[in-house]
């Protein structure tokens, strides 16, 4: 049963490459760690210019894993901390969440 966690976010003007950048980063690091990353974006619905970045696992055990790595992992931390300490951020948040997959058959 698969775990997503789904961040979605509102560009700002002028500011969508530079967020492709940083999850391109974030990609390289959680992808290292065992997690399968996507970055879609909004072309319909509620926040058509949404851009939303999705983190999955297998499960939860893998879930907890990575969420264990990710608290001491250098360098997500670095990036963490990179990227929170602007005040020019390149989006704004708009809604984070975590999805369990429902087997059907």
């Amino acid at each position: 049963m698969a775990i997503v966690q789904v961040f979605t976010y509102n560009p700002r003007p002028g500011a969508t490459e530079q967020f492709l950048a940083i999850a391109k980063r974030a990609d390289k690091i959680l992808r290292g760690l065992g997690a399968t990353t996507r970055t879609l974006s909004s072309v319909a619905g509620p926040t058509p210019t949404a851009l939303l970045y999705v983190v999955e696992t297998p499960n939860w055990k893998a879930h907890g894993e990575l969420s264990t790595m990710l608290e001491t992992d250098a360098d997500w931390r670095k990036f963490v901390a990179e990227v929170t300490s602007t005040d020019k951020p390149t989006v704004d948040l708009v809604s984070s969440a975590v999805y369990a997959e429902i087997p059907l058959g």
